[in-house]
């Protein structure tokens, strides 16, 4: 489980900095993971403040993008990083089923409700995300976003 870390700075530094940290690796503001030998603890206001004060500092190298994550953590993710509730996932999904020919609409739905897991190349996630709906508009994840989802879920 993830610490939430909340660090403030001045606005011309970045404003307000929230970090997800699991001890061996964090979540920034922008949903990207990343990973690092030397993270041992959390890091602390004053390390993170001289890290976005100093751009010298290497990057972070992003962490691989996990091939599965518990159905849970990925609708968790989904809220947390781009707003998207339940309700929106399931229509989502639903559409796709709805799509495919009537001999694999049951196989799918079978699929999707009792896999505890989901696979990020399981063609029907891939589907669902460049189509969900958030209101009235249509905000498909792309593939990169996706990712993200997926190493943020990973987190959690």
């Amino acid at each position: 489980m993830s610490d939430l870390i909340q660090l403030e700075f001045p606005a011309e530094v970045g404003g307000v900095l929230l970090i997800a940290f699991d001890g061996t690796s964090y979540v920034d503001a922008t949903g990207d993971v990343y990973a690092s030998p030397d993270l041992a603890a959390a890091p602390s206001a004053d390390d993170a403040a001289a890290a976005v004060a100093d751009p010298q500092l290497p990057p972070a190298t992003p962490l691989p993008v996990p091939a599965e994550v518990g159905r849970a953590q990925l609708y968790a993710a989904l809220l947390i990083l781009h707003g998207i509730e339940e309700a929106a996932i399931e229509t989502a999904v639903a559409a796709v089923i709805a799509s495919l020919p009537p001999a694999d609409q049951a196989v799918a739905q079978i699929l999707w409700t009792k896999a505890s897991g989901c696979k990020r190349d399981n063609a029907l996630i891939l589907a669902a995300a460049s189509i969900v709906v958030l209101g009235d508009a249509s905000i498909g994840l792309t593939a990169d976003q996706v990712d993200t989802v997926f190493r943020f879920a990973a987190t959690i």
